[in-house]
């Protein structure tokens, strides 16, 4: 479009009438063309057009303008004056050019981000409560694995106190007497080492640390062997091995009973058609590199269960560390196939420094490997 240096508009393009959908020259004049610019618009649009026109300065405004369907479109309008050699503007020459996209694209960027601090913390929120919901679920899956242990545990302490009061009462009925505190004796222990283990979940869940110490495991096994015996049955060959000066090691006793025991009984329901079971302890000397490597010291102390019997079933390493599953009670108590370590047993052993510098006190960790085809250590 055109203007005369008093502002009078004289020349408007085809597009601009397309668009307007006016006839030819409806829009000349000086007041003509703001009657398409919207009303909220037209105020700052005259007056900028008046300061230009008076100081000859570039006109550049936007506005929204009507087109021919009734809709405004934004549009960003800018008019440079022509000059004669002595700087009297002769016209103005001007372009109007279509924002309304960009225009809508900035005005929804601004609400976007003025929504976007609402928009984080929903989904920070959002998050969280997922967060919280798989936390929930892995405590529920982290119960119920540590009470299938517990349960496995009670009750491989129950099956020493039933056996040895079993046993307790056939002396008893058989006028045996000699037997009696024997037998007394053993339920005991089993009774105690039921406290022990009530006494560690006590301290579990008031998150107090166990009572590690320097002890004798050859006097620990041995403590073990005549409960083990009657626990695991006549069928079953018990063998006890012990080391000559054994290292002491440091851990805590009662709960490696516990995993003794358990590791016995479960080798006694492996072999239902009879087998032998021995347990060993050792002194061994590693490599340096696999000290090393397993984070251990070059001296350690072993202590071996091992089960042989007739046929091993396939895929038995397979079930090491899962807790035995209790059915309910009128069910029969579903039997474990092998040697398993339960949570409590892998918890036993842990890494310390000696106490006392004449002391051997070593680390000892818990490892299952096959045997051959018969038997698991």
């Amino acid at each position: 479009w055109a203007a005369r240096p008093d502002g009078h508009l004289y020349w408007f393009n085809q597009q601009v009438y397309a668009f307007n959908g006016v006839e030819p020259g409806a829009l000349d004049g000086k007041r003509s063309w703001a009657t398409q610019v919207h009303p909220e618009d037209s105020p700052g649009a005259t007056q900028a057009w008046r300061r230009s026109l008076t100081t000859g300065e570039r006109y550049n405004a936007e506005f929204r303008a009507r087109g021919k369907d009734g809709i405004y479109r934004w549009f960003l309008v800018r008019a440079d004056p022509v000059r004669a050699a002595d700087g009297t503007i002769l016209r103005w020459v001007g372009t109007n050019t279509d924002i309304d996209d960009s225009r809508r694209q900035a005005a929804e960027l601004v609400r976007w981000n003025e929504t976007l601090e609402e928009q984080v913390a929903t989904r920070t929120r959002d998050l969280m409560a997922t967060e919280e919901a798989l936390r929930q679920s892995q405590k529920m899956e982290a119960v119920g694995q540590l009470t299938g242990g517990i349960a496995h545990d009670f009750n491989n302490l129950l099956t020493g106190i039933t056996g040895s009061l079993e046993l307790l009462g056939i002396r008893i009925a058989q006028g045996r007497l000699n037997d009696v505190e024997r037998y007394s004796i053993a339920a005991q222990g089993a009774a105690k080492r039921a406290a022990a283990l009530t006494h560690r979940l006590l301290a579990f869940s008031r998150r107090q640390t166990l009572d590690p110490r320097p002890t004798d495991v050859n006097r620990l096994v041995s403590g073990l062997e005549d409960l083990v015996r009657r626990t695991v049955g006549p069928g079953i060959e018990v063998e006890v091995v012990e080391a000559v000066g054994l290292w002491a090691t440091l851990v805590d006793p009662n709960q490696l009973e516990n995993a003794l025991l358990n590791l016995c009984i479960n080798a006694r329901d492996a072999m239902p058609e009879g087998g032998r079971l021995t347990i060993e302890t050792a002194n061994r000397w590693i490599d340096a590199r696999t000290a090393r490597d397993r984070d251990l010291d070059l001296r350690v102390a072993i202590l071996e269960v091992e089960r042989k019997r007739h046929q091993r079933e396939p895929g038995l390493l397979d079930l090491v560390g899962d807790p035995v599953e209790l059915g309910p009670v009128q069910e029969q108590l579903a039997r474990p196939s092998g040697l398993m370590v339960g949570p409590c047993a892998l918890g036993v052993l842990r890494d310390v420094d000696a106490a006392e510098p004449d002391l051997a006190v070593v680390e000892g960790r818990i490892a299952v490997h096959e045997a051959g085809p018969s038997g698991t250590q």
